[in-house]
Protein backbone atom coordinates (compact mmCIF):
# COMPACT_ATOMS: atom_id res chain seq x y z
CA UNK A 1 0.00 0.00 0.00
CA UNK A 2 1.40 3.58 -0.29
CA UNK A 3 0.38 7.21 -0.84
CA UNK A 4 1.34 10.40 -1.84
CA UNK A 5 1.70 13.21 0.92
CA UNK A 6 1.93 16.04 -1.70
CA UNK A 7 2.67 18.97 0.44
CA UNK A 8 1.10 21.51 -2.36
CA UNK A 9 -2.13 19.97 -0.88
CA UNK A 10 -0.87 20.98 2.87
CA UNK A 11 -0.19 24.34 1.76
CA UNK A 12 -3.56 24.96 -0.21
CA UNK A 13 -5.38 24.03 3.26
CA UNK A 14 -2.87 25.92 5.48
CA UNK A 15 -3.56 29.20 3.20
CA UNK A 16 -6.74 29.17 1.20
CA UNK A 17 -6.30 31.58 -1.34
CA UNK A 18 -3.59 31.64 -3.66
CA UNK A 19 -1.63 34.60 -3.83
CA UNK A 20 0.48 34.47 -6.91
CA UNK A 21 3.94 33.88 -7.61
CA UNK A 22 5.32 35.53 -4.82
CA UNK A 23 4.20 33.39 -1.66
CA UNK A 24 7.59 31.04 -3.57
CA UNK A 25 9.86 34.20 -3.20
CA UNK A 26 12.58 32.84 -0.98
CA UNK A 27 13.00 36.69 0.56
CA UNK A 28 9.30 36.31 1.89
CA UNK A 29 9.94 35.11 5.20
CA UNK A 30 6.50 34.64 6.26
CA UNK A 31 5.16 32.79 3.26
CA UNK A 32 8.57 30.46 3.79
CA UNK A 33 7.71 29.81 7.55
CA UNK A 34 4.24 28.87 5.87
CA UNK A 35 6.01 26.49 4.00
CA UNK A 36 8.36 25.04 5.84
CA UNK A 37 5.57 24.33 8.51
CA UNK A 38 3.39 22.44 5.64
CA UNK A 39 5.87 20.36 4.69
CA UNK A 40 7.30 19.13 8.21
CA UNK A 41 3.32 18.46 8.75
CA UNK A 42 3.17 15.94 5.06
CA UNK A 43 6.40 14.54 6.27
CA UNK A 44 5.33 13.54 9.99
CA UNK A 45 2.27 12.37 8.04
CA UNK A 46 3.92 10.74 5.82
CA UNK A 47 6.35 8.75 8.70
CA UNK A 48 2.89 7.80 10.72
CA UNK A 49 1.47 6.17 7.75
CA UNK A 50 4.75 3.80 7.30
CA UNK A 51 4.98 2.98 10.71
CA UNK A 52 1.18 2.04 10.68
CA UNK A 53 -0.10 -0.07 7.68
CA UNK A 54 1.85 1.40 4.51
CA UNK A 55 4.47 0.00 2.86
CA UNK A 56 6.00 3.31 0.21
CA UNK A 57 5.23 6.66 0.26
CA UNK A 58 5.51 9.41 -1.79
CA UNK A 59 6.96 12.96 -0.67
CA UNK A 60 5.53 14.79 -3.61
CA UNK A 61 7.66 18.73 -3.26
CA UNK A 62 10.03 20.50 -4.97
CA UNK A 63 12.56 19.97 -2.26
CA UNK A 64 15.20 22.29 -3.91
CA UNK A 65 17.84 22.87 -1.24
CA UNK A 66 20.35 20.69 0.35
CA UNK A 67 18.56 22.09 3.77
CA UNK A 68 15.32 20.36 2.94
CA UNK A 69 16.77 17.58 1.53
CA UNK A 70 19.15 16.53 4.43
CA UNK A 71 15.68 17.18 6.22
CA UNK A 72 13.49 14.66 4.59
CA UNK A 73 16.87 12.18 4.93
CA UNK A 74 17.57 12.68 8.83
CA UNK A 75 14.11 12.15 9.66
CA UNK A 76 13.31 9.34 7.71
CA UNK A 77 16.33 7.60 8.20
CA UNK A 78 17.05 8.52 11.94
CA UNK A 79 14.23 8.99 13.47
CA UNK A 80 11.82 6.84 11.51
CA UNK A 81 14.19 4.12 9.87
CA UNK A 82 13.06 4.46 6.55
CA UNK A 83 14.57 3.95 3.37
CA UNK A 84 14.86 6.75 1.27
CA UNK A 85 15.41 7.40 -2.57
CA UNK A 86 15.51 11.08 -4.01
CA UNK A 87 13.91 11.35 -7.68
CA UNK A 88 14.82 14.43 -9.54
CA UNK A 89 13.51 15.63 -12.29
CA UNK A 90 16.08 17.83 -14.54
CA UNK A 91 14.95 19.91 -17.23
CA UNK A 92 16.71 22.52 -19.79
CA UNK A 93 14.01 22.49 -22.48
CA UNK A 94 11.44 25.14 -23.02
CA UNK A 95 9.24 22.85 -25.27
CA UNK A 96 9.22 20.48 -22.43
CA UNK A 97 8.51 23.08 -19.72
CA UNK A 98 5.36 24.66 -21.74
CA UNK A 99 4.34 21.00 -22.20
CA UNK A 100 3.75 20.21 -18.79
CA UNK A 101 2.57 23.00 -17.84
CA UNK A 102 -0.23 22.78 -20.11
CA UNK A 103 -0.46 19.50 -19.31
CA UNK A 104 -0.25 19.11 -15.72
CA UNK A 105 0.21 22.56 -13.79
CA UNK A 106 -3.13 24.36 -15.33
CA UNK A 107 -5.09 21.45 -13.60
CA UNK A 108 -3.69 22.26 -10.42
CA UNK A 109 -6.72 24.17 -7.87
CA UNK A 110 -4.19 26.74 -7.66
CA UNK A 111 -4.97 28.07 -10.98
CA UNK A 112 -8.67 27.52 -11.38
CA UNK A 113 -10.36 30.63 -11.73
CA UNK A 114 -7.38 31.71 -14.00
CA UNK A 115 -6.83 32.03 -17.95
CA UNK A 116 -4.47 29.68 -19.13
CA UNK A 117 -2.11 32.35 -20.58
CA UNK A 118 -1.99 34.04 -16.42
CA UNK A 119 -1.34 30.43 -15.39
CA UNK A 120 1.33 29.73 -17.87
CA UNK A 121 2.98 33.26 -17.11
CA UNK A 122 2.82 32.98 -13.19
CA UNK A 123 3.64 29.69 -13.38
CA UNK A 124 7.31 30.36 -15.10
CA UNK A 125 7.67 33.06 -13.11
CA UNK A 126 7.60 30.27 -10.06
CA UNK A 127 10.04 28.50 -11.33
CA UNK A 128 12.53 31.58 -11.87
CA UNK A 129 12.21 32.01 -7.88
CA UNK A 130 12.72 28.06 -7.37
CA UNK A 131 15.69 28.85 -9.58
CA UNK A 132 17.19 31.45 -6.96
CA UNK A 133 17.80 28.60 -4.55
CA UNK A 134 17.79 25.75 -6.38
CA UNK A 135 20.84 23.21 -5.30
CA UNK A 136 21.07 19.76 -7.77
CA UNK A 137 22.01 17.04 -5.61
CA UNK A 138 25.29 16.38 -5.52
CA UNK A 139 27.23 13.08 -4.89
CA UNK A 140 30.48 15.04 -4.05
CA UNK A 141 28.86 16.97 -1.25
CA UNK A 142 27.18 15.43 2.11
CA UNK A 143 24.76 13.56 -0.45
CA UNK A 144 26.99 11.11 -1.76
CA UNK A 145 25.78 8.72 0.44
CA UNK A 146 21.74 9.37 -0.87
CA UNK A 147 19.87 6.81 -3.04
CA UNK A 148 18.52 8.66 -6.06
CA UNK A 149 18.01 9.05 -9.77
CA UNK A 150 18.24 12.11 -11.88
CA UNK A 151 15.60 12.13 -15.23
CA UNK A 152 16.46 14.80 -17.82
CA UNK A 153 14.29 15.94 -20.14
CA UNK A 154 11.03 13.53 -19.09
CA UNK A 155 13.03 10.46 -19.82
CA UNK A 156 15.48 11.55 -22.50
CA UNK A 157 18.55 10.06 -20.21
CA UNK A 158 19.02 8.90 -16.38
CA UNK A 159 21.91 9.10 -13.67
CA UNK A 160 21.18 6.04 -10.86
CA UNK A 161 23.29 6.82 -7.65
CA UNK A 162 23.72 4.23 -5.47
CA UNK A 163 20.21 2.33 -6.04
CA UNK A 164 21.71 -1.12 -3.82
CA UNK A 165 20.80 -4.35 -5.49
CA UNK A 166 24.43 -4.26 -7.17
CA UNK A 167 25.82 -7.04 -4.63
CA UNK A 168 23.70 -9.96 -3.28
CA UNK A 169 24.35 -10.51 0.51
CA UNK A 170 22.56 -13.74 0.45
CA UNK A 171 23.91 -16.78 0.47
CA UNK A 172 23.37 -19.06 -2.88
CA UNK A 173 22.95 -22.35 -3.88
CA UNK A 174 22.34 -23.99 -7.06
CA UNK A 175 20.38 -27.66 -7.00
CA UNK A 176 20.40 -29.72 -10.00
CA UNK A 177 17.34 -31.58 -7.63
CA UNK A 178 15.70 -28.08 -8.71
CA UNK A 179 16.38 -28.40 -12.83
CA UNK A 180 12.88 -29.27 -14.69
CA UNK A 181 11.21 -32.37 -15.60
CA UNK A 182 13.29 -34.48 -18.17
CA UNK A 183 11.24 -34.84 -21.72
CA UNK A 184 13.23 -37.27 -22.55
CA UNK A 185 12.97 -37.98 -26.38
CA UNK A 186 10.32 -35.13 -26.79
CA UNK A 187 12.91 -32.13 -25.17
CA UNK A 188 12.35 -29.05 -27.34
CA UNK A 189 9.19 -30.19 -28.68
CA UNK A 190 5.76 -28.18 -28.56
CA UNK A 191 2.51 -29.87 -27.58
CA UNK A 192 1.27 -29.73 -31.14
CA UNK A 193 4.72 -31.17 -32.53
CA UNK A 194 4.37 -34.51 -30.11
CA UNK A 195 0.20 -34.62 -30.59
CA UNK A 196 0.88 -34.74 -33.84
CA UNK A 197 3.84 -36.88 -34.39
CA UNK A 198 3.00 -39.11 -30.90
CA UNK A 199 -0.49 -39.41 -30.50
CA UNK A 200 -1.09 -42.67 -28.53
CA UNK A 201 1.87 -40.79 -25.85
CA UNK A 202 0.29 -37.53 -25.63
CA UNK A 203 -3.23 -39.37 -25.16
CA UNK A 204 -1.66 -41.25 -22.45
CA UNK A 205 0.26 -38.58 -20.69
CA UNK A 206 -3.31 -36.30 -20.27
CA UNK A 207 -4.83 -39.95 -19.21
CA UNK A 208 -2.60 -39.72 -15.86
CA UNK A 209 -0.19 -36.90 -16.14
CA UNK A 210 1.20 -37.14 -12.58
CA UNK A 211 2.30 -41.18 -13.08
CA UNK A 212 2.98 -40.73 -16.78
CA UNK A 213 6.78 -40.69 -17.63
CA UNK A 214 8.10 -39.61 -20.63
CA UNK A 215 10.31 -42.02 -22.63
CA UNK A 216 13.95 -41.59 -22.01
CA UNK A 217 12.80 -39.20 -19.24
CA UNK A 218 10.60 -38.70 -15.98
CA UNK A 219 7.02 -38.30 -14.65
CA UNK A 220 5.84 -36.11 -11.71
CA UNK A 221 5.93 -38.97 -9.50
CA UNK A 222 9.78 -39.11 -10.27
CA UNK A 223 10.21 -35.70 -10.33
CA UNK A 224 8.09 -35.39 -6.34
CA UNK A 225 10.99 -37.80 -5.70
CA UNK A 226 13.70 -36.25 -6.87
CA UNK A 227 12.34 -33.01 -4.91
CA UNK A 228 12.56 -34.46 -0.81
CA UNK A 229 15.18 -33.35 0.11
CA UNK A 230 14.47 -30.28 -1.50
CA UNK A 231 11.52 -29.57 0.63
CA UNK A 232 13.27 -31.04 3.74
CA UNK A 233 15.69 -28.41 3.58
CA UNK A 234 12.80 -25.50 2.58
CA UNK A 235 10.63 -27.08 5.99
CA UNK A 236 13.80 -26.26 8.20
CA UNK A 237 15.14 -22.51 6.71
CA UNK A 238 13.62 -19.41 7.01
CA UNK A 239 13.27 -16.76 4.11
CA UNK A 240 13.83 -19.00 1.03
CA UNK A 241 14.06 -17.89 -2.54
CA UNK A 242 13.44 -20.74 -4.85
CA UNK A 243 13.99 -19.88 -8.55
CA UNK A 244 13.06 -22.61 -10.98
CA UNK A 245 10.41 -24.41 -13.53
CA UNK A 246 7.00 -24.25 -13.40
CA UNK A 247 6.77 -28.46 -12.65
CA UNK A 248 8.98 -27.68 -9.69
CA UNK A 249 7.00 -24.75 -8.33
CA UNK A 250 3.99 -27.27 -8.75
CA UNK A 251 5.89 -30.47 -6.85
CA UNK A 252 6.55 -27.70 -4.14
CA UNK A 253 3.38 -26.03 -3.67
CA UNK A 254 1.56 -29.51 -3.61
CA UNK A 255 3.29 -30.29 -0.36
CA UNK A 256 2.98 -26.81 1.46
CA UNK A 257 -0.47 -27.05 0.17
CA UNK A 258 -1.51 -30.76 0.91
CA UNK A 259 -2.50 -31.00 -2.86
CA UNK A 260 -3.01 -34.80 -3.96
CA UNK A 261 -1.25 -36.42 -6.51
CA UNK A 262 -3.77 -36.20 -9.54
CA UNK A 263 -4.24 -31.93 -8.99
CA UNK A 264 -0.86 -31.42 -8.78
CA UNK A 265 -0.11 -31.56 -12.38
CA UNK A 266 -2.40 -29.18 -12.55
CA UNK A 267 -2.02 -26.15 -9.86
CA UNK A 268 -1.59 -22.94 -11.89
CA UNK A 269 1.94 -21.55 -11.67
CA UNK A 270 2.25 -18.12 -14.24
CA UNK A 271 4.46 -16.16 -14.98
CA UNK A 272 6.30 -13.70 -13.89
CA UNK A 273 4.72 -13.90 -10.26
CA UNK A 274 6.03 -14.31 -6.87
CA UNK A 275 4.90 -16.95 -4.95
CA UNK A 276 4.79 -16.13 -1.36
CA UNK A 277 4.00 -19.10 0.93
CA UNK A 278 3.44 -18.68 4.72
CA UNK A 279 3.36 -21.53 7.32
CA UNK A 280 0.76 -21.70 10.01
CA UNK A 281 -1.01 -23.55 12.22
CA UNK A 282 -2.58 -25.76 9.71
CA UNK A 283 -1.14 -25.54 6.75
CA UNK A 284 0.18 -22.88 4.58
CA UNK A 285 -1.05 -19.38 3.44
CA UNK A 286 -0.15 -18.37 -0.27
CA UNK A 287 0.14 -15.29 -1.71
CA UNK A 288 0.34 -14.73 -5.42
CA UNK A 289 2.28 -11.22 -6.47
CA UNK A 290 2.34 -10.65 -10.23
CA UNK A 291 4.55 -8.21 -11.43
CA UNK A 292 2.86 -6.80 -14.14
CA UNK A 293 4.74 -8.24 -17.14
CA UNK A 294 2.43 -8.87 -20.25
CA UNK A 295 2.97 -12.87 -21.23
CA UNK A 296 1.48 -16.03 -22.30
CA UNK A 297 -1.70 -17.99 -20.33
CA UNK A 298 0.63 -21.74 -20.11
CA UNK A 299 -1.53 -23.30 -17.73
CA UNK A 300 -3.74 -26.52 -19.62
CA UNK A 301 -6.42 -28.34 -18.23
CA UNK A 302 -7.23 -32.25 -18.52
CA UNK A 303 -8.91 -32.51 -21.58
CA UNK A 304 -12.21 -33.92 -21.28
CA UNK A 305 -11.02 -36.58 -24.91
CA UNK A 306 -8.17 -38.15 -23.50
CA UNK A 307 -8.36 -40.79 -25.99
CA UNK A 308 -5.28 -41.55 -28.78
CA UNK A 309 -7.44 -41.18 -31.96
CA UNK A 310 -9.19 -37.80 -31.12
CA UNK A 311 -8.20 -34.70 -33.25
CA UNK A 312 -5.03 -33.01 -32.78
CA UNK A 313 -6.88 -29.56 -32.09
CA UNK A 314 -8.95 -31.44 -29.42
CA UNK A 315 -5.95 -32.63 -27.85
CA UNK A 316 -4.77 -29.47 -27.57
CA UNK A 317 -7.77 -28.71 -25.81
CA UNK A 318 -7.68 -25.18 -27.72
CA UNK A 319 -4.42 -24.03 -26.45
CA UNK A 320 -2.63 -21.74 -28.44
CA UNK A 321 0.96 -23.00 -29.63
CA UNK A 322 3.74 -21.02 -28.70
CA UNK A 323 6.57 -21.46 -30.81
CA UNK A 324 10.47 -20.58 -29.11
CA UNK A 325 14.07 -19.59 -29.99
CA UNK A 326 16.11 -20.73 -27.23
CA UNK A 327 19.79 -19.27 -26.11
CA UNK A 328 21.09 -21.47 -23.21
CA UNK A 329 24.04 -20.26 -21.10
CA UNK A 330 26.06 -21.94 -18.07
CA UNK A 331 23.34 -22.06 -15.70
CA UNK A 332 19.85 -20.31 -17.79
CA UNK A 333 18.48 -20.36 -20.71
CA UNK A 334 17.12 -17.12 -22.30
CA UNK A 335 13.76 -17.42 -24.23
CA UNK A 336 12.81 -15.21 -26.73
CA UNK A 337 8.69 -15.18 -27.93
CA UNK A 338 5.81 -13.40 -29.07
CA UNK A 339 8.07 -10.50 -26.77
CA UNK A 340 6.88 -11.54 -23.45
CA UNK A 341 10.37 -12.73 -22.46
CA UNK A 342 11.50 -10.82 -19.68
CA UNK A 343 14.06 -10.43 -16.96
CA UNK A 344 12.57 -11.57 -13.60
CA UNK A 345 14.08 -9.17 -10.53
CA UNK A 346 12.67 -10.15 -6.86
CA UNK A 347 14.10 -7.99 -3.88
CA UNK A 348 13.96 -8.70 -0.14
CA UNK A 349 11.94 -7.46 2.72
CA UNK A 350 15.46 -4.56 2.46
CA UNK A 351 14.92 -3.70 -0.85
CA UNK A 352 18.16 -6.15 -1.96
CA UNK A 353 18.15 -7.97 -5.11
CA UNK A 354 18.22 -11.26 -4.35
CA UNK A 355 18.66 -13.09 -7.96
CA UNK A 356 18.31 -12.19 -11.83
CA UNK A 357 17.41 -14.77 -13.79
CA UNK A 358 15.88 -14.84 -17.51
CA UNK A 359 12.74 -15.98 -17.97
CA UNK A 360 13.59 -20.40 -18.33
CA UNK A 361 12.22 -21.91 -21.60
CA UNK A 362 10.33 -24.38 -19.13
CA UNK A 363 8.53 -21.50 -18.10
CA UNK A 364 6.97 -20.30 -21.42
CA UNK A 365 6.26 -23.85 -23.15
CA UNK A 366 2.84 -25.04 -23.40
CA UNK A 367 4.23 -27.65 -20.90
CA UNK A 368 7.11 -26.71 -19.23
CA UNK A 369 7.95 -30.46 -19.38
CA UNK A 370 8.99 -30.10 -23.12
CA UNK A 371 11.93 -27.81 -22.31
CA UNK A 372 15.96 -28.10 -22.06
CA UNK A 373 16.59 -28.84 -18.12
CA UNK A 374 18.81 -26.14 -16.78
CA UNK A 375 20.11 -25.25 -12.91
CA UNK A 376 17.47 -24.47 -10.31
CA UNK A 377 18.60 -21.75 -7.78
CA UNK A 378 18.03 -21.47 -4.08
CA UNK A 379 18.52 -18.82 -1.95
CA UNK A 380 18.74 -18.02 1.47
CA UNK A 381 18.30 -13.97 1.81
CA UNK A 382 19.44 -12.08 4.85
CA UNK A 383 17.31 -12.60 8.14
CA UNK A 384 15.59 -8.61 8.74
CA UNK A 385 17.16 -7.38 11.82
Amino acid sequence: MFIVFNVGDYRRDAVKVYSGKDFFDPGNTEAVAIRNQCAQNALEDMCDFLQNQGEVAIFDATNTTRERRRTIYNHCTETCCFRVFFVESICDSLEVIQANIRQVKLKSPDYKDVSQTEAVADFLSRIQLYEKQYETIDDKTEEKHYSFIKIFNCGERFLVHKIGGAKINAPKEQWKALNGVNAGIFEGLTYREVAERYPKEFAARDQSKYYYRYPGGESYHDLVARLEPVIMELESAENVLVITHQAVARCILAYFLDKDPERLPYIKVPLHTIIKLTPMAYGCMMECIPLSVEAVNTHRSKPKNCEPNRAVAEALNEFSEVRLETKTGPTTTQVIYQNAGTALETTDAHGNRLQHMDSAISDVTPTDSFSPAHDGNIQQPPTPN
